[in-house]
């Protein structure tokens, strides 16, 4: 059983979520028993932090997931997407390339 809330501390990425920080959930968190990058699966979901015999667990969000893999030997592998926050000025000058590129084929 694997359950958590994670978050970053580099401003330049983003979990799936578009945050900085995530609970373990069975959309985002995805599951292998075979390595990192290969073969995921989504885990099963048991519930809520505090719904199962463990209790409230204090260090963890309220509505992070249980995980649980039907496999219960063995290694485990849970993983989620981190992406890239593109810089401020990339995204302003998106447009004003578009706008240089409208221009060359109007002439």
């Amino acid at each position: 059983m694997f359950i958590a809330t994670a978050s970053l501390s580099d401003t330049a990425f983003k979990f799936a979520n578009q945050t900085q920080q995530i609970n373990t959930n069975a959309t985002d968190w995805q599951l292998s028993l075979t390595g990192f990058g290969q073969n995921y699966f989504a885990p099963t979901d048991l519930g809520k932090n505090g719904t199962l015999v463990w209790g409230n667990l204090a260090l963890v969000d309220s509505n992070a997931r249980h995980l649980w893999s039907q496999q219960t030997s063995g290694e485990h592998y849970f993983s989620l997407k981190i992406e890239s926050v593109p810089e401020p000025l990339t995204l302003l000058a998106l447009p004003a390339l578009l706008v240089l590129r409208r221009k060359k084929k109007s002439i």
